[in-house]
């Protein structure tokens, strides 16, 4: 809601109606409201992993926001620590690396964004796993990116991710 009165503030010179603000408002109260809905397989597939490895929850957004959906999901006590950031580029990952001791050739990124996950963590030496989502921001596209990368994998559900450990 931040960002949408923040950007119609700014289109309209401050000059910005109450009933944009209102409708501003509604449109932020209907999407705190949505649910949250998981990738399939993923309530089966990290109690295996929790087995065997530390799992992060690294993400960007807003603060609340971020900590409501993964309150909401149920999956918090499969997770050693969460890490909201407010961007993923390789100087954001390189920081939190050195701030949870983290040696990158030890680490794998699992996302679906392979602008903000995978290529800064990759070119940190870690490993990223890509998993394709149906809705994809356009500024999260990338047309330059090299899939043969050793340290890149591409799955299509998370139920392969664990295959890919084992």
């Amino acid at each position: 809601m931040l960002s949408l009165t923040e950007a119609a503030l700014e289109i309209s010179d401050g000059n910005v109606s109450q009933d944009i603000l209102t409708r501003i408002l509604e449109v932020g109260k209907e999407m705190i409201q949505e649910p949250v809905v998981l990738i399939n397989d993923v309530k089966t597939i990290l109690p295996k992993l929790k087995e065997n490895y530390k799992l992060l929850v690294i993400t960007k957004g807003d603060l609340l926001d971020q900590e409501r959906k993964l309150e909401l999901s149920g999956l918090l006590p499969y997770f050693d620590g969460v890490e909201i950031m407010s961007d993923k580029k390789t100087e954001d990952y390189h920081r939190l690396f050195d701030r949870l001791q983290i040696n990158p050739s030890e680490f794998m990124m699992v996302g679906n964004s392979i602008r903000s996950d995978i290529q800064p963590v990759m070119a940190l030496g870690a490993r990223g796993v890509h998993i394709p989502y149906e809705i994809t921001w356009a500024h999260e596209k990338v047309d330059d990116f090299d899939k043969n990368n050793p340290l890149f994998s591409e799955i299509q559900k998370m139920e392969e991710l664990y295959k890919l450990l084992n």
